[in-house]
Formats: C-alpha cells, structure tokens, sequence
C-alpha cells in the first residue's frame, strides 16, 4: 500500500538471506520447522507469489542488491564483468549515513562473490574465514555454523547508535542438512527431509535467539526485518527433481518474501502480488523514501502500485531450462527438448496438469516473451 512509502526512514533493516528454502520445501503438515519466522509474520506483510530468479545464490545475490536480472545462462557476474557499473542497494543507505554489513556464513571465495562485492557500499564484508572469533564456531565444508554469523550481527548492530543495514546471508540448511554436533535435532535424521526440517528449526532457533538479543539490546522496535531465500529445494515431487539446481518448479524457485516490522505493521497481511528478487531494492527503496527516479531497474516495488506483470525464471544445471510467471499461469519452457509446460497455479498449486496441449496461442506468446527475457538479461 502506498501510505508505506517512506514510513521506514531511519529504521536499521536486517536482510536475512535464507538458503535453499522455497514455501513448497518447509512445509512440514501440521508441524512449523520456523515458528520464530512465523512469529514475525504476525507485524508484517507476507508475499506467497514471490520468486527467486535461478536456483543459484550468487545470481540470487546479484539480484536483489542490484535491482536486475542476472543473465538468463550459466555465467556468473564475479566471472564475467565483476565491476559492472550498477550501483548496490548498500550504496543507498550509505549516502543517507547508515552504518553496512554484508556477513556470509560461507565463503566468498565460493564464486570469488568478493570480486563482485567489493566497493560497493559495504562497511564490512566478512565471511566464514574471515569473521572475528570464528575458531570458535563449528566449520563444515561449506563454511560456519550460522550462530557464528547471528552472535557477530547482533554485537555488530549494539555497539552503535547509528542506524545500519546489516545484509546476512546464511548457510542453513543447505544439503547435506548437518547441524552442528551436539544440537537436538528436532524431527530426527531418519530420511533426508527429516534432516532438512531439522535444519530448519535449528536455524529458526538462531533467528528467534538474534530477535530476543536485538530486543534486550532496545533496537527490535526500529528494526525491520527483510526475510527471502535464495532458492529452494527439492525431494522428488517431480521426477528427477532432487535439491535445487535441476528445475524452476515451485519447489525450486517459489521462496518465502516476509517485511516485518514491530513499528510499521501491527498485524499479519499477506500480498498475493506475484514478484521476484529484483523487487527487493526498490521496495526497500520505497519503504525508507529514497527515490530512484530515472533509474531503469527491471525490480519494481511491492508497495506501489503496477501494471499486472511477467516475472521470470531459468535454470542451467542439466539444460538449459527458461520460465515466467503470469497471473495464475506458471510456464516452462525447456529448448532443446522442444517441451513446454503450462500450469494454472490457482488450480494446481503443485504443477501436476500439464496445460500446454489445450493453450497454444498462449504456450506460444510465453515462449516468445521467455526468449525475448533471456535474450535481454545476457545482453
């Protein structure tokens, strides 16, 4: 809604990057794997329809900092043109004087995201090598357990008054879904999804521990927390369809989007506006008043009013794969197969009637406007 536009001027904002969560994947029946992320749900605004661009972090990073589609293939913006000219979302709140942080539990060599990150408005780039005390936390191949990250992020946001934007981008509960030793493990290790929702809950404990510290610290009330994932994760509800990287179904592409806020919202809302990563730096740009007039983002912002739209998908583990989402209308397009499939959402939230066959002026239009996408984004 409009009435939002600016109301978050001076607050800090915590960008919590989820990895490998999709609204499909942390559903567990009756039982919550996050009741903490849904505790917050209650003061804020819940996007269903949101979607990550590629199963891919560093396109996902590229993403939502910069307001763009990354390239619509296999390459990797550190790779290829790591100093492209854009300007970052930490940028923007470094002109209006906030205090920055981009803190991985990971590793930046993993796609050498340094190349890409550096000089770009953040004060402090640390990861799991790098991040003060961390011989004190658990290492896995993939990096730091993730309370390392959530311990330095709460300290870092108490030591000063001014206000910051803390970008946290964490490591649970990436396959093979370990917690670190000596933690419950909530629903138990007997199947792989069992280990997935156990990492979860893990995770959700550190986020629920992150509040409480912000709140002791008396900063939770000027806080808003920007919660999306980076993909999601897939345990075979289409064949083949394994993690993340094989496909752009729900499961793999369809992520949680919360805006939470004890000061903005004093209710839980849920926005069924179809969206994607590219969204997020100029909602976040509306919500704290600062103006991108002139600036052609292919993002727009959630609490503004738009055109209906497209917005689009594609992956490149296996083949090369293109999608968009219209309306209720999800389509996939995979070329070299010459397949194409073509869901109503509404109907068949889990993509199992390929609607193609009966549609093909729209299966047609789709694909043009997917080609067109991909044509654009790696120009």
């Amino acid at each position: 809604p409009p009435y939002f536009l600016g109301s978050g001027q001076g607050l800090n904002v915590v960008v919590l990057l989820l990895e490998s969560v999709s609204n499909i994947s942390r559903q567990r029946g009756s039982e919550d794997s996050m009741p903490n992320f849904t505790s917050l749900k209650e003061r804020g605004v819940y996007w269903p329809n949101f979607y990550a661009v590629q199963p891919n972090s560093l396109k996902s990073i590229f993403s939502f900092l910069s307001g763009y589609y990354p390239a619509a293939d296999s390459s990797q913006i550190s790779r290829v043109q790591p100093r492209i000219p854009i300007k970052l979302l930490p940028a923007y709140f470094k002109e209006r004087g906030y205090r920055t942080a981009f803190l991985h539990s990971g590793t930046f060599a993993y796609y050498n995201k340094l190349a890409f990150l550096e000089s770009r408005g953040f004060d402090l780039l640390l990861d799991a090598n790098s991040l003060p005390g961390q011989e004190r936390y658990e290492h896995s191949s993939w990096g730091i357990d993730d309370r390392a990250v959530f311990d330095f992020a709460a300290a870092w946001a108490l030591e000063d008054k001014v206000p910051f934007l803390a970008v946290i981008s964490l490591l649970l509960p990436h396959h093979p879904y370990d917690i670190p030793a000596g933690e419950p493990s909530k629903f138990g290790k007997q199947s792989m999804i069992d280990k997935y929702h156990s990492s979860l809950y893990y995770l959700d404990g550190l986020l629920g521990e992150f509040v409480e510290a912000l709140k002791a610290g008396s900063i939770y009330e000027d806080t808003v927390f920007v919660i999306f994932a980076d993909h999601g994760e897939a345990f075979g509800q289409h064949p083949h369809n394994f993690m993340h990287g094989a496909a752009i179904y729900e499961e793999n592409i369809n992520v949680p989007l919360l805006i939470s806020s004890p000061k903005l919202f004093d209710s839980a809302q849920v926005s069924m506006t179809v969206g994607s990563l590219p969204d997020i730096l100029p909602t976040l740009c509306d919500l704290m008043g600062i103006k991108l007039e002139g600036t052609p983002l292919d993002g727009v912002s959630l609490f503004s009013p738009h055109p209906k739209r497209m917005v689009f998908m594609s992956t490149h583990l296996n083949q090369d794969i293109l999608g968009l989402r219209d309306g209720d209308y999800k389509f996939i397009y995979q070329p070299l197969r010459n397949i194409d499939e073509l869901y109503n959402l509404r109907l068949d939230p889990s993509e199992q009637e390929n609607l193609a066959p009966q549609f093909p002026e729209r299966v047609k239009f789709y694909r043009e406007r997917a080609q067109a996408w991909a044509a654009y984004s790696t120009s």
